[in-house]
């Protein structure tokens, strides 16, 4: 495969003034991959090319201890449905823009002796420019917009208090409009250490979640972290925390999360947001040479309104929700038995609690890497293996047919394990000026993060940063 790649960053800064800064962001893909279907062992090759674009500004300007914050940038990403088979009718192209602005004014929160604050608010125009069926010609449009203040102070020496009142509202324009999202959520947190012994933090928030032509919803959201730095130097620290969060799934946090997601049905039929409530239990530390670094836990999840995507017709995905729990067991560490070497390890293990019998989660039961790094003063050389799971997929025939999963015929495939194998060379030219090269999927593995759309096969990149 072709492979490009750019980011390219412009600055200055005066510190009695502000600063000023620009970007473009690029990363582009272009070729053809083979795919298999495993319901009905067909095989295929299908246009692959994939293209993501960001072009910004930002600044900010100092006026006393505040700052005036601004952003401004430009999205463009483009993908293909590569996954379906050729014909007259296929529609291909995966296309839409963003263009966002945010500003902000207020404190840093580093000095938190007196009162800090900052107000926000940001805006941004999604477009969606993608190929439909030939009898299904829509457009989808979003407008979004987000707004809020948050305050804190110091209590004492070892206490602080935050308070935070956020909006964030989507609406949806063309064939989404039936698609209004709004969330409206105030919090207080509070954050203590004792002892440097002692960490605690502790938070409430309430959300009101209204969904157009849905119930509103109301959301206790509690966070809660106690860790025990045995020590006082974090060589041991076992903690036990239970977090919470309420996750937006608007037409284009769909879209982002699975490029291929395709509409049906006379009316868009808004999605509701999915409430996340976790309690984990674990440890971290390191020794005292600091050589070996670790970190072991234990995590339930309890969702409600996850996300399950279902393939149809092998030409995109329709979603659906339910309720899901999952275990999961994570372990990692890190080794530097030399300053110049690294060695590093991670593991995942997943057990799901599902709520449909007849549809998969597409999530791997468990996920491991490993990776190791030298660096010398003159060039840096790694190596990393990515081990990912097996997933199961359900696929679905005769998708445009009655009413959604109402006449489907389900299947499911599960894809197994695979491994992602890379390398990487950095040679420093100079002090401004590296010369790299990566290896990417050096085993060629089969790697689908959506069912019938896998990952480029074998593939390398060289390139040169240079700052200056």
């Amino acid at each position: 495969p072709l492979v490009s790649e750019v980011d390219a960053y412009v600055s200055t800064n005066r510190a009695d003034v502000g600063y000023l800064s620009a970007y473009i962001n690029h990363r582009g893909s272009y070729s053809d991959i083979k795919t298999f279907n495993p319901i009905s062992a067909e095989e295929w090759l299908g246009k692959a090319h994939q293209m993501s674009n960001r072009i910004g500004v930002n600044g900010g300007k100092y006026i006393g201890r505040y700052t005036f914050n601004g952003d401004i940038y430009y999205d463009a990403d483009i993908f293909h449905r590569y996954a379906q088979p050729k014909s007259d009718d296929a529609i291909d192209e995966v296309n839409y823009e963003n263009i966002a602005l945010a500003m902000s004014f207020g404190d840093s929160f580093a000095d938190m002796s007196k009162v800090n604050f900052n107000i926000y608010a940001a805006a941004d125009y999604y477009n969606d420019k993608s190929e439909q069926l030939p009898d299904l010609e829509r457009k989808m449009q979003q407008f979004n917009a987000t707004a809020g203040l948050k305050l804190g102070r110091n209590i004492g020496t070892k206490a602080r208090i935050y308070a935070t009142f956020d909006y964030q509202g989507s609406f949806g324009m063309k064939y989404i409009k039936q698609s209004s999202n709004n969330i409206i959520s105030g919090s207080v947190a509070y954050e203590h250490n004792i002892n440097k012994s002692i960490d605690i933090r502790a938070s409430i928030k309430y959300s009101h979640d209204k969904i157009a032509n849905q119930k509103s919803r109301h959301h206790i959201l509690p966070n809660v972290y106690v860790g025990f730095n045995v020590a006082q130097k974090d060589t041991f620290v076992p903690y036990i925390e239970f977090d919470s969060r309420l996750e937006r799934n608007t037409y284009q946090h769909l879209q982002q999360a699975n490029p291929y997601i395709l509409l049906r049905g006379a009316e868009y039929q808004a999605v509701p947001n999915t409430t996340i409530y976790n309690l984990r239990a674990g440890f971290t530390g390191h020794t005292t040479n600091n050589k070996l670094s670790y970190r072991l836990n234990a995590n339930a999840a309890f969702m409600s309104n996850a996300l399950y995507w279902i393939n149809v017709d092998n030409i995109g995905f329709d979603v659906t929700t339910a309720a899901q729990n999952i275990i999961t067991l994570n372990a990692s560490l890190e080794y530097k038995p030399l300053s110049t070497l690294m060695f590093g390890a991670g593991f995942k293990w997943m057990l799901y609690d599902e709520n449909f019998a007849d549809i998969e989660n597409g999530k791997p039961n468990f996920e491991a890497n490993l990776n190791i790094q030298y660096t010398h003063h003159k060039f840096a050389v790694g190596a990393k293996a990515d081990i990912i799971g097996s997933r199961s997929w359900s696929f679905a025939g005769n998708y445009f047919e009655g009413d959604v999963r109402d006449n489907y015929t389900l299947h499911s495939y599960t894809y197994p394990v695979c491994v992602d194998l890379g390398l990487t060379f950095d040679w420093f030219v100079a002090k401004q000026c590296t010369i790299y090269i990566e290896g990417r999927n050096l085993a060629n593995s089969k790697i689908y993060d959506f069912a019938l759309y896998r990952r480029l096969g074998i593939g390398a990149v060289a390139g040169i940063k240079v700052q200056f």
